[in-house]
């Protein structure tokens, strides 16, 4: 019986081994699967956090569309603008270069400023000066001149009656009334 008993010692020594291996293995499954649920958890927040990042990045990108849109119709009205603008300009420099035994008067950002009554920002005024010398297509009558800013004599627009005819119309403006802004 004493190898019958020493067999079934062995056996269950085997079957303790065998126990504690699968208890190791289990325990290791139970380890990597709650590691596994654990990444899981932080993927799906990590995702969660990027659709609403998308949201708030579709919605933004929705604002500067609507913001472009309307700049474009600002742009585009003010081009308009522009034009009435340089017009009044160039028709208040035409009423003063008429008075001038020179036949030539010049305005800089204020002298624009006062002709428009304030109805123009001063970064704009420069904008009028290109409009108005485009307006008229003749650099001998209208021109704008710029001036380097270290320059002491500021950026104007000038009327020379001398260079040649004015229009009698410009952007709807007639070059013979008193200035309106």
């Amino acid at each position: 019986m004493s190898d019958h008993g020493d067999a079934l010692r062995e056996r269950v020594e085997e079957l303790e081994a065998a126990v504690e291996r699968l208890s190791n293995e289990f325990d290791v499954a139970i380890q990597v699967a709650r590691n596994a649920s654990d990444e899981a958890d932080e993927l799906a927040e990590e995702l969660a956090h990027e659709r609403q990042r998308r949201k708030e990045l579709e919605s933004e990108l929705e604002k500067i569309t609507d913001d472009r849109e309307l700049l474009n119709t600002v742009r585009r009205n003010a081009a308009g603008d522009r034009s009435a603008q340089a017009a009044i300009c160039i028709q208040s420099l035409t009423r003063q270069a008429r008075r001038n035994a020179k036949n030539r008067a010049s305005m800089d950002a204020e002298g624009c400023l006062d002709t428009l009554q304030g109805n123009i920002d001063r970064t704009n005024t420069y904008d009028v000066f290109e409009r108005a010398e485009e307006l008229v297509e003749n650099t001998e009558v209208v021109w704008y001149q710029k001036e380097d800013r270290s320059s002491k004599k500021n950026s104007r627009l000038i009327v020379n009656l001398d260079g040649g005819d004015l229009p009698a119309q410009v952007a709807g403006v007639d070059l013979t009334e008193e200035a309106t802004a």
